[in-house]
């Protein structure tokens, strides 16, 4: 048995396919039904697994401090936020969700007001893996 998990617009357009060529009002009932359940399921597990928004202090001592080393980029890194490039030993953050660095004080003072990130808008989501997906 194989479980295939598909992005959620993929998802709509093979419903959309399947709900067009169906002749049983039963079966579109059952595919709506799903759908619902797997919106609910959705929106439990982001419930669960990610950090509450709304304390901005728990999202941000939830993304560990480290000591930049710059020897795994080639050309160097910049702060988007300050403008300045990330230098050996700086105290540096890696956001979870997209993976992107920044100084740890200036992705924090940027956090207490935004839990997205500042070059992707990702949604910054700490938790046990689970992350949402982005807006395009």
């Amino acid at each position: 048995m194989f479980i295939i998990l598909l992005d959620p617009l993929t998802l709509a357009l093979l419903l959309i396919v399947v709900i067009k060529n169906a002749h049983n009002d039963f079966l579109v009932g059952i595919i709506l039904v799903s759908l619902g359940f797997l919106g609910l399921l959705y929106c439990w597990a982001y419930k669960r697994y990610c950090v509450d928004h709304d304390d901005p202090s728990v999202l941000i001592r939830s993304i560990p401090v480290v000591d930049f080393n710059p020897q795994n980029f080639e050309d160097g890194l910049e702060c988007v936020i300050c403008l300045s490039e990330l230098a050996d030993g700086d105290k540096a953050k890696l956001l979870p969700s997209c993976k992107h660095w920044f100084h740890a004080h200036c992705i924090d003072a940027w956090l207490e007001s935004q839990a997205t990130c500042p070059i992707c808008r990702t949604s910054v989501c700490v938790g046990t893996g689970f992350h949402p997906p982005t807006k395009a």
